[in-house]
């Protein structure tokens, strides 16, 4: 198996990938994702309050129906007892009635209290989240401009590893390079790296564990083996 130009590719692919990571590690990026996080989080708030809202305006005005229906009929109570041919069965039933208003009444008024309380606390979470919000947009876009500067100064390096990774690739063999992109897409990096040691005892510089004697005796007559700790392609340098 010839490697030299599978490592010469790796070596371009690992230049674009430093490059990326330095481009994805500038601060301003990550000011970016930590305040479109902000930003969504403020938004989800803000839904979740007007959610709220709704259901405390659906309650209250199921108390306003209650309640005028019936204070109407309470007034209706009142004006019969002010009457004087009241039997006194009927008498009995509207005072019940009545008594019972009272304790619906009251209750009704506990329920209006915790409205009340739900509504503050809409309001003051709904007020929260836009504010929050507001200023989480404008963090991300001052992060955002700063990034695309960032990003742009280094767009011509980019282009010029990459054009020289795409030119290397095309002289790699196909089963060469579908083992290096299925190594890599799992993130080892380097993908091949050399072995260490003498022949007797050789080591995988990938992950530092000495190979088995399988893998001893497939580097000794292939040249190449795999590591059965990190799963790399160890070559004899």
């Amino acid at each position: 198996m010839n490697l030299d130009n599978l490592l010469k590719y790796q070596e371009a692919d690992l230049a674009c990938k430093k490059l990326l990571d330095e481009i994805r590690g500038n601060s301003d990026y990550r000011e970016m994702k930590k305040f479109k996080n902000e930003f969504n989080a403020a938004k989800q708030k803000v839904s979740e309050s007007e959610t709220l809202a709704g259901t405390v305006l659906s309650a209250y005005n199921s108390a306003n129906e209650y309640l005028d229906k019936n204070s109407a009929r309470a007034e209706e109570l009142c004006a019969l007892l002010e009457k004087d041919n009241l039997s006194e069965d009927e008498e009995k039933a509207a005072v019940s009635e009545l008594e019972s208003l009272r304790v619906a009444f009251a209750e009704w008024e506990k329920k209006a209290a915790q409205l009340k309380s739900n509504a503050d606390k809409a309001l003051m979470e709904y007020s929260g989240a836009q504010k929050s919000g507001k200023s989480a947009r404008d963090s991300y876009a001052s992060a955002k401009e700063n990034y695309e500067k960032f990003k742009a100064s280094k767009e011509d390096e980019l282009q010029k590893l990459k054009s020289r990774r795409d030119t290397l690739e095309a002289g790699v063999e196909p089963e060469l390079l579908e083992v290096y992109k299925s190594l890599t897409a799992e993130n080892k990096y380097p993908a091949f790296v050399p072995a260490l040691g003498d022949e007797n005892s050789p080591v995988c510089s990938g992950c530092g564990m000495m190979l088995a004697d399988t893998g001893k005796n497939d580097l000794k007559n292939k040249g190449y083996c795999r590591c059965e700790t990190c799963r790399k392609i160890i070559y004899k340098p």
